[in-house]
């Protein structure tokens, strides 16, 4: 580990930082930098940042979290230590001997944070991607179709039906948590996901059928022998336009 002043004279975080261009504190000079995060650091950087320093017994008179702002990356947190503190300085030694071992330092703690990134993806973004995907997918022969199947869509419970299906439902990088969304989708797919409203699909071609306004013979519909009905929504909606 090397100082605070060390550190800024090799270029701080950044490479190109120094005393001139950080927020820069002479009173920490001679404490040891152990590891820092930033604004953008991504859920296994933080996650380390935070287990290390509940490893080290957290804030104290020999270890600080120094704060300051940055140019390029907003702020900077970094963990210094008292050097005269050997017995934190050698925990802090043990813990990056570790850490070049395996980079995680808790493994629960990271998967709780990749979750709760996921999370928040799914809600930011993750669910409309996957409704628009899928509206794209198939034939809709009206906007208020696709606001139907929309509607049933928002209320279906996609995340799920998401994480049971997919290979790897979300991957990570230094950007954060990606959630992967299918190029298309089958209307196979698309009952397993909203049974409501395939059933609701079926019940108004049939009530069609009893008016006399649809043929069961085409494509559409076809009787097996156990009376139920092999069902294409979109031969459904195409006689029911040519009707």
């Amino acid at each position: 580990m090397r100082t605070y002043r060390e550190y800024l004279e090799s270029g701080g975080p950044s490479g190109i930082d120094g005393p001139s261009n950080t927020d820069y504190d002479r009173d920490i000079d001679g404490l040891l930098v152990f590891l820092s995060q930033t604004r953008d650091s991504d859920d296994l950087e933080q996650s380390n940042f935070a287990s290390a320093l509940a490893l080290l017994g957290g804030e104290s008179e020999t270890v600080k979290v120094h704060r300051f702002g940055h140019w390029a990356c907003g702020w900077i947190e970094s963990i210094l230590i008292d050097p005269e503190d050997t017995d934190t300085a050698e925990v802090a030694q043990s813990i990056l001997a570790q850490l070049a071992d395996y980079p995680v330092l808790d493994d629960d703690d990271y998967s709780r944070r990749e979750w709760e990134s996921f999370e928040r993806a799914w809600k930011g973004y993750g669910q409309v991607d996957y409704i628009k995907a899928i509206c794209k997918s198939v034939y809709l022969p009206s906007d208020e179709e696709q606001d139907r199947l929309t509607e049933a869509l928002e209320a279906a419970d996609l995340k799920q039906w998401h994480l049971d299906t997919a290979d790897c439902p979300y991957e990570t990088d230094a950007g954060g948590v990606y959630i992967p969304t299918p190029d298309s989708f089958t209307w196979d797919e698309i009952a397993s996901m909203v049974p409501e409203y395939i059933d609701g699909l079926k019940q108004y071609a049939l009530a069609m059928v009893a008016q006399g306004k649809l043929d069961l013979f085409g494509d559409a519909m076809r009787w097996r022998w156990d009376d139920k009905v092999d069902f294409d929504p979109e031969a459904v909606f195409d006689l029911i336009e040519d009707a």
